[in-house]
């Protein structure tokens, strides 16, 4: 805490009520609206910031407070309870582990297709952990689930594969009307109308940064190696294309070489269209072609957030997983969106891309 910071008086789950004087007021969260506070006004501590800021959550909806004057803490530790929706890979457990961090009771629901069973390890050894499993049909289950455990948050983390909408698994009925009624059925169409179902019924989906935020990739060359000057024009290149591309909800990764298209994302997902690109320049290996090749064949390979990102969803993802394909697909720079893609293992993703060669920066919009 640096000099001035005044220290906290309540903890997380603290319920607090506001005696404010006439100057005293807070910003609603995320949009920072300034908000009066009245006196009696109260909220559930989310969340403490350096010492100085409290998140909290009455009728109005979130707002922080600055201004410790007349507050007083009316019932301690209250549990917080938040629902997550889980998909695959590791982004439900970090952001269960962030959840867990800031106080709440987490109900889980594991998506029976797509989640790791390791969920159940982990609620095994935690009470405040309670992991119900869920077909990816079964949008009313989920409703029910959340409606039995009283919440009224739920977080989105982890992937669940586009292509599953073709699959064999059976809608319930809620799910088969959402379906139906769309007009287009693409990752944002369809999370989008599934958060308004849960919203009719009192559960509102909040964006995972919200837990995640340190793990957002900032500005700037990320790896010791930047960009050569090939490298940099394939960024300028693929970011062009990229932001089309995201524009119609198909993808948002491209690759790259030579200032040419190689690959596009569609619903197979980022390391999949990696690996085709890989496959693509591999196929020209042929008898004597040796390094014959007019054009530079490194590829770049370039992922942006879409241009309305919701953020509550489909949040870009960058792991291990993806530095290993890429050294596998023979890339050498991968670019990324800043301030809106969620770098996992970071310490261990940049040391591992180091060794590769492999240059990582992350671009801000219309750079």
């Amino acid at each position: 805490m640096t000099e001035g910071q005044k220290a906290s008086p309540f903890k997380i789950g603290d319920r607090v009520s506001f005696a404010p004087d006439e100057h005293a007021y807070g910003w609603t969260w995320p949009s920072f609206d300034r908000v009066r506070l009245r006196p009696g006004d109260t909220g559930i501590v989310t969340r403490i910031e350096k010492g100085a800021y409290l998140y909290l959550d009455d009728d109005r909806g979130g707002f922080h407070w600055e201004c410790f004057k007349g507050a007083q803490c009316v019932d301690s530790a209250v549990v917080m309870k938040l629902g997550l929706i889980a998909g695959n890979g590791r982004f439900p457990f970090l952001l269960l582990d962030a959840a867990r961090a800031q106080g709440f009771a987490v109900t889980v629901a594991a998506i029976r297709e797509e989640t790791d069973p390791e969920m159940d390890r982990r609620a095994a050894a935690d009470d405040r952990i309670t992991v119900h499993w869920v077909s990816l049909g079964e949008l009313s289950r989920l409703i029910e689930v959340f409606h039995k455990e009283g919440v009224q948050k739920a977080v989105m983390a982890g992937q669940v594969k586009h292509k599953q909408i073709f699959s064999s698994i059976r809608p319930d009925w809620r799910l088969a009307k959402l379906l139906l009624n769309l007009r287009t059925r693409s990752t944002d169409k369809l999370l989008g109308a599934v958060a308004k179902v849960l919203g009719d019924e009192g559960i509102e989906l909040i964006s995972s940064t919200a837990f995640l935020e340190p793990l957002l990739a900032a500005e700037g060359v990320l790896t010791a190696r930047a960009p050569d000057e090939e490298e940099r024009r394939n960024i300028e290149y693929g970011l062009g294309v990229a932001w089309a591309v995201s524009g119609f909800d198909i993808g948002q990764t491209v690759v790259v070489a030579a200032q040419a298209c190689v690959a596009v994302e569609a619903m197979e997902g980022t390391d999949a269209a990696i690996e085709r690109a890989g496959e693509l320049m591999r196929s020209l290996d042929g008898p004597g072609d040796g390094d014959g090749s007019t054009l530079e064949r490194r590829l770049t390979v370039v992922k942006v957030a879409k241009p309305q990102q919701d953020m509550r969803f489909d949040v870009p993802v960058i792991g291990m997983a993806t530095v290993e394909t890429m050294i596998r697909a023979g890339a050498s720079c991968l670019s990324v969106e800043a301030g809106r893609t969620l770098l996992f293992d970071r310490e261990g993703l940049l040391e591992r891309a180091g060794e590769a060669g492999i240059a990582i920066v992350a671009s801000a919009r219309g750079s």
